[in-house]
């Protein structure tokens, strides 16, 4: 399982989809009964909320009893009519089942290969800063690769981190990177996990600060501290792009800037996926089961459902443009950067 500084968010949950190729084998009675019970399973112990989790399952196990799935043979039906049934008890943006292998390749994704997550980082005009990621990825190497950009940079007067396409991830590039931004000690976010999973993780890293909490939850604040050798990005003004494909970790990072004041946002309003979680391998299926809440410590509010909605409300295909123009740039400068840059990546739109 993923450390703790690593936890999946992906505000692009899985939906179920037939693989590619040949039709898969039907099921059996057995295999469906199996698998119901291995999901309920999976709810009761992991789903951040101990009463949530024990209503998905009961709600799982109630159908199958009465024989709801009996007439589902084909395994992409089977996941679909799942999901939504759990989703009927709760809605979650990120609860859902799919046939296949989804969480192996998640897991790889959302943990150490993120060879392509940061897709462009490059300064934009003079004092300008501009860094691109399709995911938050818990790399160490993506990790240092955007803060050495930063380092090289660090007389910019302003920096846009461009979250627009990225649906999620964990938390060690924005560990990284945001040490730079702050000039005193600074809680970002606060985290609510199920025990059971927190456990299974082991001690979290120094930026999770543990907190106390009620039965059954593991309750953490996500701090930032100053970097200690490099102060001049303190100053800088922080725009952070997003549309309403930004989702999970990507959120977590809008809400956090927006709610320390310490960035501005600027886009659309976000995904609102924020149950953290783990994709897990359930027979020939996979259950993408939240073990987490994520919400601003001030409110206690999240964003789960809602979403963040942004400082500056533009299209998607603005925000750039925008955000150069509040970076000092000329309108018509502005323009023409933006839409340089978003020819080789073009944003979210109408999501």
């Amino acid at each position: 399982m993923a450390s703790p500084a690593g936890l999946a968010q992906n505000a692009d949950a899985p939906r179920a989809e037939r693989p590619d190729g040949a039709s898969p084998a039907a099921l059996t009675a057995e295999e469906r009964s199996s698998v119901v019970e291995e999901i309920a399973k999976h709810f009761e112990t992991r789903y951040v909320s101990p009463e949530i989790g024990a209503r998905y399952a009961q709600a799982l196990r109630a159908a199958s009893a009465s024989g709801a799935y009996a007439s589902l043979s084909d395994p992409a039906a089977f996941a679909l009519r799942l999901t939504a049934d759990l989703q009927a008890v709760a809605a979650d943006r990120h609860v859902s089942v799919i046939t296949g292998g989804m969480a192996r390749p998640m897991m790889r994704r959302m943990g150490g290969d993120g060879s392509s997550a940061l897709e462009e980082a490059r300064m934009l005009a003079d004092g300008v800063a501009y860094l691109r990621f399709s995911f938050f990825p818990n790399d160490p190497a993506t990790a240092d690769a955007a803060r050495a950009f930063l380092l090289a940079n660090a007389d910019a007067s302003a920096v846009i981190i461009d979250a627009r396409t990225n649906p999620g991830g964990g938390l060690l590039v924005m560990d990284r990177l945001l040490p730079l931004f702050y000039g005193e000690t600074t809680t970002l976010m606060r985290s609510d996990l199920r025990e059971t999973v927190a456990r299974e993780m082991g001690t979290p890293p120094p930026t999770l600060v543990p907190q106390t909490a009620p039965p059954g939850i593991a309750r953490t604040d996500h701090v930032v501290a100053p970097d200690d050798g490099e102060t001049r990005l303190r100053d800088a003004r922080v725009l952070y792009l997003t549309s309403g494909r930004t989702g999970s970790a990507a959120e977590h990072l809008a809400m956090a800037l927006k709610h320390t004041s310490r960035g501005t946002v600027i886009g659309e309003t976000t995904a609102g996926a924020g149950n953290p979680g783990l994709a897990l391998p359930v027979g020939r299926f996979s259950v993408f089961v939240p073990f987490g809440r994520a919400y601003d410590p001030a409110t206690g509010r999240g964003w789960e459902g809602s979403g963040v909605e942004p400082d500056v409300a533009v299209p998607a295909a603005d925000a750039l443009r925008r955000a150069l123009e509040l970076a000092g740039q000329p309108a018509d400068e502005a323009r023409r950067l933006a839409a340089e840059v978003d020819a080789r990546s073009p944003p979210a739109v109408g999501s």
